[in-house]
């Protein structure tokens, strides 16, 4: 969320003083080194797990959370339309920081932790935190079985490749729209940003419930 944050303001300063555009760079940079969409995912994802019982409905409610982004992404862009045709891009962007900045102070005071167990400082050191990631995907131990280790590696695999591919997607799908042939304005673009976000969730919903039916 910080590199959200961060991404926003560098957007700001670069129209409020008609910087350069290569200075949009910083702000992709800024967001990137925090994770950016998918530590948001991420999170979300995983305080669900943590909160929900294992079995059927703990996939409910993680395709509820993914849905309920979609969900409000339409929103959002939809509205977006209207507010860049009334106001320009800056002001948008500085609601867009306004928000982010009260989502942190939120989760901040109002999150609580679900993991009760303490850790130490030492274990947030970049070295020890990689080498424990490579010992989860590569060694088994005896509370592990190794074929649902492979299982998990190919589940990771295909959710990075489709992220990559989506999230590289997005930009150039914009530019597209754009341009000729649509050359969409702002609002034709969130009303389908709008509408994509919404019938998405309901299509993923019913699948979810559909593929629930065949397993064991």
């Amino acid at each position: 969320m910080l590199g959200f944050a961060a991404r926003c303001a560098v957007y700001i300063a670069v129209m409020h003083w008609k910087l350069p555009t290569r200075y949009l760079l910083i702000g992709f940079f800024l967001e990137g080194i925090s994770g950016g969409y998918f530590v948001n995912t991420l999170l979300a994802f995983v305080y669900t797990v943590d909160l929900t019982a294992k079995g059927r409905l703990r996939g409910t409610f993680l395709v509820i959370v993914g849905n309920l982004s979609y969900l409000f992404y339409g929103v959002v862009n939809f509205a977006t339309g209207y507010f860049i045709r009334a106001f320009g891009f800056l002001w948008p962007t500085v609601s867009s920081l306004i928000f982010k900045i009260v989502l942190v102070l939120l989760l901040l005071v109002f999150a609580k932790e679900t993991v009760k167990t303490r850790g130490k400082w030492s274990d947030l050191k970049l070295g020890k935190s990689m080498r424990r990631v490579l010992k989860f995907y590569l060694k088994t131990d005896k509370y592990q079985n190794k074929y649902s280790r492979v299982k998990f590696i190919l589940c990771i695999i295909c959710f990075i490749t489709l992220s990559q591919s989506l999230y590289g997607l997005w930009s150039i799908e914009t530019l597209y729209h754009f341009n000729s042939p649509f050359c969409f304005d702002s609002i034709k673009r969130g009303r389908y940003v709008g509408i994509i976000s919404i019938v998405q969730p309901i299509v993923s919903t019913i699948a979810l419930k559909i593929f629930q039916l065949f397993l064991p």
